[in-house]
């Protein structure tokens, strides 16, 4: 196991912030697993079902991940624009704390 993925599934086993956090790298060999090492591919109706033999784990893995960071970023780009463009009060109720 490589450093990165060892960093990968400790994050992954400790946030507990939610119960479907994915701490496993699929595309090296590896299930794709759920927390408590539960693996998506042994599940009974995804097991049994044609797409998963056609599924590479790890691509769904990495297209989730980067759809995830896409709408991080596209949040924020949001809140930037209120609070420079429009000035409407929304970036400032974003925020933790109150300026």
């Amino acid at each position: 196991m490589g450093e990165q993925e060892r960093a990968h599934r400790y994050l992954g086993s400790h946030t507990g912030s939610a119960n479907l956090c994915v701490d496993g790298l699929g595309s090296e060999g590896n299930p794709l697993t759920l927390l408590g090492n539960v693996r998506i591919d042994e599940f009974p109706l995804i097991a049994q079902s044609t797409l998963a033999q056609l599924l590479d784990w790890g691509d769904v893995h990495k297209f989730l991940g980067n759809a995830l960071m896409w709408l991080a970023g596209l949040y924020a780009a949001a809140g930037i624009y209120h609070g420079l463009v429009l000035k409407d009060g929304v970036l400032a109720s974003m925020l933790p704390y109150k300026t």
